[in-house]
């Protein structure tokens, strides 16, 4: 098969690159001197990440899953949870902090953590619940997926009301890290097929299992290869996407990207709908 194979080596420090506001380096595009371009009709680009070093640079807690409402009758209102790295202990202190902090009696409210079954208690001598809780911040609280509001259960003694969160208490706030591509695009392997990622664009997935501040680092012996929806790129835009989509902060942290770009014959494949979404509609 005749090609002809171009490799960028992407860096978020390159004087090329516009970081986005909002995210950091969780957004960058970067723009090229001279566009690649297909050497000739009957020839389409497929585009590939080799190689990444990305830095988990996020924070454990950030704007995604640290708010939430809590109903009593001595005092009610949102709570939030300052950004930031926390272990369990400082976690659970800190919402027993957000939460005493509210107006009304609530000076007698407990969040502790046990380390035993890795879950967290709430405690309070009335009647509370726990409300407003997106998917992300379930994960840290111990709520079962999909449930938005816990109530406190009656228990006799001196205590009264007792709020046991069913699940353990998870300080991943992401399994995975997606690289989003801008331009619109269908993997090899899914010609003729409409599956795609849960998040769309997305062109890598790289499992996250170090710590904070730790490099996650991407070599896969067989990269996925994607069909680009044109075969003239004049610069690219990744988006660092959490679990649910959402484009991941990363406070500064740099990375390295190794994409290749390869034109070889054969059509773009520009028919499934994978391939005409609406800009914009990758990522939340």
């Amino acid at each position: 098969m005749r090609q002809l194979v171009q490799l960028l080596l992407l860096s978020s420090k390159s004087l090329t690159a516009t970081l986005d506001a909002a995210y950091s380096t969780g957004r960058v595009s970067w723009s090229f001197r001279s566009p690649l371009i297909a050497p000739s009709a009957g020839y389409r680009a497929v585009m590939a990440v080799e190689s990444a070093a990305i830095p988990r640079s996020w924070y454990v807690i950030n704007s995604y899953n640290n708010t939430f409402t809590f109903t009593s009758a001595p005092g009610s209102g949102p709570i939030t949870i300052t950004p930031g790295n926390y272990n369990a202990t400082q976690l659970s202190l800190a919402l027993q902090t957000a939460v005493r902090a509210l107006a009304g009696g609530l000076s007698g409210f407990t969040c502790t953590y046990d380390s035993v079954t890795n879950k967290l208690q709430m405690t309070l001598a009335v009647a509370f619940t726990i409300s407003d809780v997106n998917t992300a911040t379930a994960r840290w609280l111990g709520f079962a997926r999909g449930v938005t509001s816990l109530a406190a259960s009656f228990s006799p003694g001196p205590v009264l009301y007792v709020l046991s969160p069913p699940q353990v208490l998870d300080l991943s706030y992401t399994k995975t890290l997606r690289i989003v591509s801008n331009i619109h695009s269908m993997t090899v392997a899914q010609q003729g097929n409409e599956q795609q990622d849960s998040v769309r664009g997305t062109i890598a997935v790289l499992n996250v299992s170090v710590a904070p501040q730790g490099i996650i680092l991407y070599r896969p012996q067989v990269p996925d290869e994607h069909i680009l929806a044109r075969n003239t790129v004049e610069g690219l835009t990744f988006t660092l996407a959490d679990d649910d989509g959402n484009v991941i902060n990363m406070n500064g942290g740099d990375y390295e990207l190794l994409v290749q770009v390869r034109f070889e014959v054969g059509e773009t494949d520009a028919a499934p709908s994978a391939l005409t979404l609406a800009a914009g509609s990758f990522v939340n």
